[in-house]
């Protein structure tokens, strides 16, 4: 399996082919949080999941980033 997978990445033919699933890799992504993002209200499943939805809306630019972070308080509990 890494044999294929170091001939794949090294391969100069399929580097057109790398860059198309690459693309559309992180376009679903991307639109995979920001439909987590507005089913939670911003509060995401977990703690993991927050900051990993955070940097993809801060390389978005669309202004959730800001929502983001007045839920990040949600995160910083503490228990008694």
């Amino acid at each position: 399996a890494q044999l294929l997978l170091r001939v794949y990445e090294s391969s100069y033919i399929l580097r057109p082919f790398r860059s198309f699933v690459r693309r559309r890799g992180l376009a679903f992504s991307a639109d995979y949080c920001k439909a987590e993002d507005l089913q939670t209200n911003f509060v995401d499943i977990g703690p993991v999941n927050k900051v990993y939805n955070m940097l993809v809306a801060y390389d978005r630019n669309d202004g959730t980033f800001d929502e983001h972070c007045l839920r990040v308080p949600d995160y910083l509990w503490v228990a008694e």
